[in-house]
């Protein structure tokens, strides 16, 4: 465990892109107690909803401002309440998806978790509004009958997906409990298994050279030897993909008509 001190944490909690709040204390029942105060709320925080623990000092009020509906609030305090008590048990808490809103009366679609620290509730939110829009966006057009490239949903424990188009993908690696994607600019993680991927993409070009890596060959124009394996580069890219051994062996061997004299760099 890497020791960090109250400096440190404090500029750590200041700087993650993630909305921090920190309310207490948490009573028997999992919810705030009614001398509930607000203690701390980052600048994400801040940015994303419009005030602080010195504009809204009770967890009341504070809970008001994001969700001015009476029945969804009583629905998150409900969650965050059974959350907790999830905690308590030993158990995990997990993360939901809802609808806050943000400041100059914008709601935001974010991601949501509840953890406990030293008596107070500790409230996580990432903002996912723009992934939204773009999903809801590619939807509206595709129910008008109005076709774009075909995107898959990328995410991995609960994090804000990322809609990619599956032309785009050039190589995935991964193992039995996540998996690399690659595309020619980014590299992210998501929750499927190199398997789910196999059989997504088995009738779009992709090569399984290993049992950690599929390839579009299309989109690799070379092969470097690296140690026992490889290393490949990707068109028009500055990314590399890793290889084992037993991958480059089927490359050099003439994997989909390539051979090994012309696709060396």
């Amino acid at each position: 465990m890497i020791p960090v001190d109250e400096t440190s944490l404090r500029t750590l909690l200041e700087n993650i892109p993630v909305g921090i709040g920190i309310v207490g204390p948490i009573g028997m029942t999992g919810t705030i107690k009614p001398e509930g105060r607000t203690v701390y709320c980052n600048k994400q925080w801040i940015r994303m909803f419009g005030f602080d623990a010195n504009a809204v000092k009770t967890s009341d009020e504070a809970t008001r401002r994001l969700y001015p509906d009476a029945a969804v609030r009583q629905k998150m305090i409900r969650l965050r309440s059974e959350a907790v008590n999830r905690l308590r048990d030993g158990k995990g808490s997990e993360q939901m998806e809802v609808r806050a809103m943000g400041a100059n009366g914008r709601w935001r679609d974010v991601v949501t978790g509840t953890t406990v620290v030293g008596g107070r509730m500790i409230v996580t939110m990432f903002d996912i509004s723009k992934q939204k829009q773009a999903g809801d966006a590619l939807a509206a057009l595709q129910g008008k009958g109005i076709s774009g490239p075909e995107r898959v949903a990328l995410h991995r424990s609960g994090s804000a997906h990322q809609l990619v188009a599956i032309e785009a993908i050039v190589a995935v690696c991964g193992d039995d409990k996540y998996s690399m994607v690659i595309t020619r600019s980014e590299k992210y993680l998501d929750h499927r298994r190199l398997r789910d991927w196999d059989e997504l993409l088995h009738d779009r070009g992709f090569v399984r050279l290993d049992r950690s890596t599929l390839v579009r060959l299309t989109h690799i124009k070379g092969l470097t030897p690296y140690g026992r394996g490889a290393r490949l580069a990707i068109l028009d890219s500055k990314l590399e993909i890793e290889i084992g051994r037993a991958g480059r062996e089927r490359l050099e061997g003439g994997l989909g008509g390539i051979g090994a004299g012309s696709f060396l760099l």
